[in-house]
């Protein structure tokens, strides 16, 4: 049965049918350490674990009401999308914004708090958080712009959740769906792609910019597919 330990938080994950090797752990960690047994996991490093007769969802509504507020937007209105496809955030500095250059801090926060998000139960912001992160050194406006968009975008969607059924009925499928923009960076000419992994749930996924420098969206697809072929094995 996993073991999960981060620092001084710890989780044991296992199946009804273990229970009886769960408390001898149990009691062996206790003999050794001084423990705190919660009871069942309702909430793991900001992660919220919901339970339902078919199976169990993660959320971090709580986690996106404290970073909503910890930069002043828990007011602010929402946003449909987490990013707008009409704002180039590349170009920043070669349209003139040496002048809307912002505190590297304060967008390194931002963008930390949304990378967590992205990592933990948000996958639907991973494109939006790689794009970001390429500007943690030198921030300007409307780079900021984009990360309070994001924040935006987690008010109205905090609720979301990732879902994963209980039920072990049918073939075990796991479907892979990977997409690529092209030559988004005007520096280097890369591109960002991406991939998400789904078996009875997603379970993994990433987004980031490209090593090679793509010569037509077909290869820039393709160089996204073989990125999580590479994952897959």
């Amino acid at each position: 049965m996993p073991l999960l330990l981060y620092v001084d938080d710890m989780q044991l994950a296992y199946a009804p049918t273990a229970a009886k090797e769960a408390e001898e752990i149990k009691k062996a960690l206790a003999a050794t350490y001084k423990i705190t047994n919660l009871g069942t996991a309702r909430q793991f490093l900001g992660i919220e674990i919901h339970y339902s007769n078919d199976g169990i969802s993660l959320g971090q509504r709580v986690f996106i009401d404290s970073i909503l507020k910890r930069f002043h937007m828990e007011t602010a209105h929402g946003a449909a999308t987490p990013l707008d496809d009409k704002v180039k955030l590349d170009l920043a500095e070669e349209e003139g914004e040496r002048e809307g250059e912002v505190d590297p801090k304060l967008y390194q926060a931002i963008v930390g708090s949304l990378m967590y998000i992205a990592l933990a139960t948000r996958p639907d912001i991973s494109f939006a958080v790689a794009a970001l992160s390429r500007y943690n050194s030198r921030p300007f406006a409307r780079h900021l712009t984009a990360a309070r968009r994001v924040l935006r975008y987690l008010k109205v969607t905090k609720d979301y959740r990732l879902r994963y059924n209980s039920s072990t009925t049918g073939p075990n499928t796991l479907i892979v769906y990977t997409d690529s923009e092209w030559a988004s960076d005007s520096a280097d000419q890369k591109s960002q792609g991406g991939y998400i992994f789904i078996s009875n749930g997603t379970i993994s996924w990433q987004s980031r910019k490209q090593d090679l420098v793509a010569t037509s969206t077909l290869e820039a697809e393709y160089i996204a597919c073989s990125e999580a072929s590479r994952e897959g094995r």
